[in-house]
């Protein structure tokens, strides 16, 4: 339980307060082709090793950035404008 608390922070912190507005807009622009979306699922793959603190997990770390990284790609294609709060509940 106490793991998926500190994952659950890690995702808060990197979403919230260490991705700049400007990096949000740019990923609805150019998608894919954003390089501020590859920096902000490393950014969270760095996050889950450092909340850790155990380099064990970094398999974890590696699966959790994919999967993040797709599933913020998918909201990038997927979101409009009446839709953008459900696509942020799923993320």
């Amino acid at each position: 339980m106490i793991i998926l608390i500190k994952l659950v922070l890690a995702h808060f912190i990197g979403d919230f307060i260490l991705q700049p507005t400007a990096w949000v807009k740019n990923k609805e622009v150019n998608k894919a082709k954003s390089i501020y979306l590859y920096a902000h699922i490393v950014i969270h793959a760095i996050l889950i090793i450092l909340i850790l603190w155990n380099i064990n997990y970094w398999f974890l770390a590696l699966f959790l950035m994919l999967l993040h990284g797709i599933i913020d790609t998918i909201k990038l294609y997927a979101q409009k404008i009446g839709n953008k709060s459900s696509w942020f509940l799923i993320d």
